[in-house]
């Protein structure tokens, strides 16, 4: 009964994936904000997650786009055949704290390197000011969860 139950919820996971990731040109943004993500910019961080991780370019998708910051930009990417149960994190950046509930989590690409959002804050491409736009932007995914 345990192992059907276990079965069932994987592909229910790997459904909702599938689904989620049907375009990459639909992430998610904030509704205040007018800001997309620039065609060429968005091939260009595919591009290298895609060879960073050896998988095909069009298996990745951008879930999430917070703005570019001095040439960083802050994004959720996802990509097929990844199945990890969900979890809960929370990072800090600063003083200011994002959590997570499931993945993928924010990253931070510049000059075709990817850094978590912490690490992105302490390498000085990202400000304090930046970091707080980017959680204005990450709350409507934030204030549902328990965190």
């Amino acid at each position: 009964m345990c192992k059907k139950i276990g079965a069932i919820f994987i592909i229910v996971i790997f459904l909702i994936m599938i689904a989620g990731c049907s375009s990459s040109t639909n992430y998610e943004r904030h509704p205040d904000s007018d800001e997309r993500i620039d065609v060429q910019l968005e091939n260009q961080i595919r591009r290298d997650f895609s060879l960073a991780r050896q998988i095909s370019f069009e298996d990745v998708y951008i879930l999430s786009y917070f703005g570019t910051y001095n040439g960083a930009s802050a994004v959720r990417i996802s990509f097929l055949g990844r199945l990890s149960p969900p979890i809960l994190r929370r990072e800090f950046v600063g003083y200011i704290d994002f959590g997570y509930v499931g993945i993928p989590f924010i990253t931070v690409w510049h000059e075709g390197n990817f850094h978590q959002l912490s690490a992105a804050y302490e390498l000085g491409l990202l400000s304090v000011e930046n970091i707080e736009r980017i959680r204005y932007y990450w709350e409507p995914f934030y204030r549902d969860s328990d965190l």
